[in-house]
């Protein structure tokens, strides 16, 4: 009897360094944009800092390469379904800031963080994931 077919999965450590890597590209472009939004408006708050930036770019990153591991290994339509529920999950993330900012003009430093981080993200980890197996 034969089954479907599903994509070929790989090893799981090609979508863990494909998220790692994306998450280190998302973190440099993010630390970018927030030090010249820092520059341009002269406006810094205690929570964006390089390291709470970096964390929050690196381990999406590696939880992204995951699951991208297990809906190629259990679905025919494994980067579509990421890429859909990563962009509405960076959507969802934005909400927060939008109902209750932490402080005055923390929208224009925190959202497009989110969307950047995102972005790479979503952009990357299929591709790099690809080009690995």
């Amino acid at each position: 009897m034969q089954t479907a077919t599903r994509s070929s999965s790989g090893s799981i450590v090609t979508y863990l360094k494909a998220g790692l890597i994306a998450g280190v590209v998302a973190a440099v472009i993010a630390n970018i944009y927030y030090f010249i939004y820092e520059q341009v408006t002269g406006n810094t708050f205690a929570e964006l800092n390089l390291g709470s930036i970096t964390g929050a770019s690196v381990l999406p990153g590696l939880v992204g390469g995951l699951i991208l591991y297990a809906l190629h290994r259990f679905t025919s339509r494994g980067t579509q379904i990421f890429v859909i529920g990563g962009a509405l999950f960076t959507i969802v993330s934005i909400v927060p800031t939008i109902v209750a900012p932490l402080y005055p003009n923390f929208f224009w430093a925190s959202a497009p963080l989110h969307i950047i981080v995102g972005a790479v993200l979503l952009a990357l980890i299929p591709r790099l994931a690809a080009t690995s197996r």
